[in-house]
């Protein structure tokens, strides 16, 4: 395998699992909110289209960098799912179902996973 294919990859699985994330929330924020069995005003359509470029922007930015730049993508990346991870937390017993919570937490440890994997990759091909 040629130097660096692991960890293209990595990264493009979590580009591919957050692009889909954030321009789902983004193209069709009710749908996507009613799947984690959530309701939708003006307001939180407005918040859901802000994450949703937030999570397109941490989708593109690991795949238009390498090296260390694409390790600092990552890194935010992953600070990111901890913040949504600790706001669910927060927040789950607002207005939050046991469903909904295990839903968010479930999209947040497979982003967190696939971006600890191609964390790892990344690093793993900058050392050489």
């Amino acid at each position: 395998m040629r130097r660096g294919g692991h960890a293209d990859r990595a990264v493009k699985a979590i580009s591919a699992f957050r692009a889909f994330g954030g321009l789902a929330i983004w193209i069709v924020p009710d749908l996507t909110v009613r799947t984690y069995g959530g309701t939708m005003d003006s307001g939180s359509r407005l918040l859901g289209r802000l994450a949703g470029a937030r999570e397109t922007a941490l989708a593109v930015g690991p795949l238009l960098s390498d090296g260390e730049d694409r390790r600092r993508w990552l890194g935010l990346g992953l600070a990111c799912d901890a913040a949504d991870a600790t706001a669910t937390l927060i927040g789950r017993g607002d207005d939050m179902s046991p469903m909904s919570a295990a839903l968010c937490f479930t999209t947040y440890a497979v982003s967190a996973a696939l971006t600890s994997a191609a964390l790892r990759s990344v690093s793993r091909s900058v050392r050489r």
